[in-house]
């Protein structure tokens, strides 16, 4: 029996089950989780004469302004209404699979409407489907104004454009865009693929960052120290240091999410990435004091609004069982030129979309 829920930027857990609790009239719906979506090989889009592969026309920068000036407010539909049937028609990838797992839930939207500021437009050169481009600028959003970054893609002829990415930066001092993304003298941008003078593959950079996450940086090097790096090692530290004074104990581990990876030349050579990692959170209760929160952002326990959903009624302490709370964390990441530095971490979607399983 599998019980699975989904919610947006909450860093807390969403439903549980007989073992570590006691549930009543519980059923799971089946979906997969993200972390188990299909793997993409390399930075998608960005190699050409593949066997079987569509021929695409060259998107200009123009005709990329267009398609988002189109796109946005079909985005803002879905973000603000309850026609919940926008989802497969306006996000792709990652994004897709945590929104329908979210509907699939009854979780209605909440969000706010969002416009972007000087948007400005990267098109890379393809010569085959799935065609894509970023779309940076300045995101307005509630009344509050931060760094926003969009990749749209299409994945076949006459197919809508559709997000693959969404990462934004409402955090001081701003950091998640700065490097400049080269263009050449038609104004297009260059997709990076492997073997292109870095240090590390664009589609290797979620397993590194992963395994950094996971050992921390002796047996990872390569990665600057800051927030999304040394600063969430930190995090994930208090996290089970508040958990367990909770009376529950969890354990964390990252993987590669195998999403499709998005990389674009930057102007020292080096590549800017657009990649997922899924994040495990492993929930055992092992005191008399494991509950449930009574709001919905307490991060260090179950909430009993999410608890409810799922028919949970009391957590059981030291049952052998654990609570598996899956999510799929974006990422924005500066790989420089082979030799000439480290890789930093600038942008790191923490709060995240999880769904959740208990078993043995």
């Amino acid at each position: 029996m599998r019980i699975q829920y989904v919610t947006r930027g909450l860093v807390t857990v969403a439903a549980v089950m007989a073992g570590i609790i006691t549930c009543t009239g519980c059923a799971g719906n089946g979906s997969a989780t993200p972390g188990t979506a299909k793997s993409s090989t390399g930075t998608q889009g960005a190699t050409s004469g593949v066997h079987g592969a569509v021929a695409a026309p060259q998107l200009t920068v123009g005709q990329a302004s267009q398609v988002f000036t189109s796109f946005l407010p079909r985005y803002n539909q879905m973000l603000t209404t309850t026609n919940r049937s926008l989802v497969t028609q306006v996000t792709a990838g990652a994004e897709s699979a945590m929104n329908q797992l979210r509907d699939q839930e009854g979780i209605s939207s909440s969000d706010t409407a969002i416009s972007m500021k000087s948007p400005e437009f990267y098109v890379p050169q393809l010569s085959v489907y799935p065609r894509w481009f970023v779309v940076t600028g300045q995101e307005e959003q509630g009344g509050v104004s931060f760094p926003g970054a969009f990749v749209l893609d299409q994945d076949q002829p006459g197919g809508p454009w559709r997000e693959a990415v969404y990462v934004s930066d409402s955090v001081p001092p701003y950091t998640a865009l700065p490097v400049t993304i080269a263009t050449n003298g038609q104004g297009y941008a260059t997709a990076v693929t492997a073997g292109s003078g870095l240090g590390l593959s664009p589609g290797e950079l979620g397993a590194a960052y992963a395994q950094y996450l996971n050992l921390g940086p002796q047996p990872a090097p390569g990665f600057a120290s800051g927030v999304n790096t040394s600063g969430q090692l930190s995090f994930d530290a208090t996290f089970q240091s508040q958990a367990n004074r909770n009376g529950w104990q969890v354990k964390i581990s990252y993987v590669p999410a195998g999403w499709p990876v998005y990389a674009l030349r930057t102007s020292d050579g080096g590549a800017l990435v657009f990649y997922d990692v899924a994040v495990d959170k492993s929930w055992a209760a092992t005191s008399s004091a494991a509950g449930f929160s009574d709001g919905i952002l307490e991060p260090y326990m179950p909430s009993t609004h999410l608890a409810a959903i799922a028919g949970v009624s009391s957590a059981r302490a030291n049952s052998g069982e654990q609570l598996v709370e899956d999510g799929v964390q974006e990422a924005i990441g500066v790989i420089p030129p082979s030799g000439q530095g480290a890789i930093t971490v600038t942008a790191y979607d923490g709060g995240g979309d999880v769904s959740v399983s208990a078993h043995s």
